[in-house]
């Protein structure tokens, strides 16, 4: 009897009744083998968007020549199977650009384009949208530039700059189709946390090292990145590069990265959206959310991770948001969120984790077992 018991599986008992649709970001199609795995799977999981990348250093190995063949499979596959992508064009250029502009603006995963390369960079998403809005009809449902571009890391330049190249964005996608939506490249849970606490509304979360972090330790990291600003050792501080990107940059609608502690959600989703303009008056969509914690969380079994996902969903589904995208379909250890995934590789192929059941039951309550 207790040995059955400590065997039991998670079972789901949640049912949706929000108006979010789940699906799963970045579900693997680089090959043949990766898209037989989200041909099988993806309908038994009742998904129906998905997100990948459109990285113009693979589309344009040099300049004017584009290689469209790899994308062509992806597109190809996801009209085929009904599924709907966000697109996330990064915030990198190819090589040939790279080298022409000064070490200043570039780093190893972002660059800050100048007036020449945002040109260069309207042409590619002009030429991408034309040839698979029309091509594969359906399949490109939103779009967007950059992704967690709080941190220097993720983007090189500083909040003007970005702006520059979101607006360029902006405006090259709306003259192939003004009614595509433009999403705002997507705001990390550090950063979606940072504010939450500093605001009072959530007492403590998880830094990405494992650490706890308060409202005062938020407030004192500000402070002193106003005392380097003040000294010139920074051209901006966080909250500037923030209020700059909400305020000034053309967008729809915006995204946040939801992860780890699902019951302080609302309170992430609530301190983003008390910063948006006014005049604001798109959605939040979650191209992000998974667990567990990367470090403080590391020693949660699969059947723990599996109850932990029933959580993210039922508080993701609380919320006004259009849809929300589980990172990912199969566990990569080359993501920070490593275990956040509905399956393992393993020796023969693809694992399913007891996750995947959850997720099944509570998004696709009529597949079959």
């Amino acid at each position: 009897m207790l040995l059955s018991v400590a065997c039991a599986q998670p079972q789901a008992t949640y049912t949706l009744d929000g108006d979010t649709e789940f699906g799963i970001s970045f579900v693997g199609l680089a090959d043949e083998a990766s898209r037989a795995v989200a041909a099988r799977h993806l309908p038994r999981l009742g998904v129906a968007i998905t997100r990948l990348e459109a990285d113009w250093g693979f589309r344009e190995p040099a300049e004017g020549t584009y290689r469209w063949g790899p994308m062509d499979a992806r597109m190809d596959f996801l009209q085929e199977l009904g599924v709907r992508a966000v697109v996330t064009f990064p915030a990198d250029a190819p090589e040939w650009l790279r080298e022409r502009l000064e070490p200043a603006r570039v780093n190893e995963r972002s660059v800050a384009l100048d007036g020449v390369g945002r040109r260069a960079f309207a042409a590619y998403v002009r030429a991408f949208l034309e040839r698979y809005l029309e091509r594969n009809p359906g399949v490109v449902g939103w779009v967007q530039f950059g992704n967690e571009w709080g941190s220097r890391t993720n983007y090189v330049g500083n909040g003007a700059d970005l702006v520059l190249s979101q607006n360029a964005f902006y405006a090259a996608v709306k003259a192939v189709d003004p009614e595509l939506t433009v999403v705002l490249g997507g705001l990390s849970v550090g950063w979606l946390a940072g504010l939450a606490a500093h605001d009072g509304t959530v007492v403590w979360f998880w830094d990405a090292d494992g650490s706890v972090r308060t409202g005062d330790d938020v407030r004192a990291l500000l402070a002193a990145e106003e005392a380097r600003f003040a000294a010139g050792a920074v051209d901006e501080t966080p909250l500037v590069r923030l209020a700059t990107v909400l305020d000034e940059a053309r967008y729809d609608w915006v995204d946040a990265h939801l992860y780890d502690q699902w019951e302080d959600f609302p309170a992430y989703v609530e301190a983003l959206r008390s910063r948006l303009p006014e005049a604001f008056a798109g959605r939040i969509v979650v191209t992000e959310f998974g667990g567990p914690h990367p470090v403080a969380e590391r020693h949660l079994s699969d059947a723990e991770h599996a109850r932990m996902i029933e959580r993210y969903i039922r508080a993701i589904d609380g919320l006004d948001v259009a849809f929300a995208l589980h990172f990912r379909l199969v566990r990569s250890s080359g993501a920070l969120h490593d275990r956040s995934g509905l399956m393992r590789p393993g020796l023969f192929g693809v694992v399913p984790l007891p996750a995947y059941d959850v997720f099944r039951r509570i998004n696709a309550p009529g597949a079959g077992d």
